[in-house]
C-alpha cells in the first residue's frame, strides 16, 4: 500500500509540476526525479530477480571495477552511488551470500579488505545482458544516440 501511495504522490507531483508556474530550471528538477523514480523501478524490479537490491548491485559493480585488488570498507562508503549509512549491514549481507570477500588489511589491521568473490563476478555476469536490455528497450525508441550524449554531457554538467 506504502508503494501505490508513493506513486499516487509522485504521480500528482509530477502534473503539478507541469501546471505551476515553475521556473524551467526547477521544471528540469522534477523531470531528473521523474526519470530516475520510472528507471529505478524497472532496474529494481530486474535486480529482485536476482535477490540483490540496487545498493547491492552498485557495490558489487564497484568492486568489480577493482578487481582483482581489494579496497577498503571506507572507499566503498565514499564511492557508492546510493549513500546510505548502513554500508557495514549490505557489505554483510554480500559476504553471508558469499558475492564479497572480506579480509584484515595487511598494513593497517583496523582496516577491512574488500574483494568481489568469483560467485559475485558470475553473478554480474548473469544480471548485466538483462539489464542492459531493459535499458535499451526503455530508451532506444524514445532518444536518439545523439540526444543520450547530449543528455549525459547535461546531466554530467549539472553534478560537476
Amino acid at each position: 500500500m506504502y508503494f501505490c501511495c508513493s506513486k499516487h504522490i509522485l504521480f500528482k507531483t509530477y502534473f503539478l509540476a507541469k501546471k505551476l508556474a515553475y521556473t524551467k530550471h526547477q521544471r528540469a528538477a522534477v523531470e531528473i526525479i521523474w526519470i530516475f523514480n520510472f528507471l529505478d523501478e524497472h532496474i529494481s524490479s530486474i535486480l529482485k530477480g536476482f535477490g540483490l537490491t540496487h545498493v547491492q548491485f552498485n557495490i558489487l559493480r564497484l568492486l568489480q571495477s577493482e578487481y582483482p585488488d581489494v579496497i577498503s570498507v571506507g572507499e566503498v562508503k565514499d564511492r557508492v552511488l546510493f549513500k546510505t549509512s548502513d554500508v557495514t549491514r549490505i557489505l554483510d549481507r554480500l559476504v553471508k551470500k558469499e558475492l564479497v570477500e572480506r579480509s584484515l588489511c595487511e598494513h593497517n589491521r583496523r582496516k577491512m579488505d574488500l574483494r568481489i568473490s568469483e560467485k559475485g563476478l558470475m553473478l554480474i555476469d548473469d544480471v548485466l545482458p538483462k539489464l542492459n536490455k531493459t535499458l535499451d528497450e526503455l530508451l532506444t525508441d524514445k532518444i536518439s544516440e545523439q540526444e543520450a550524449a547530449l543528455i549525459v554531457e547535461l546531466l554530467k554538467k549539472i553534478r560537476n
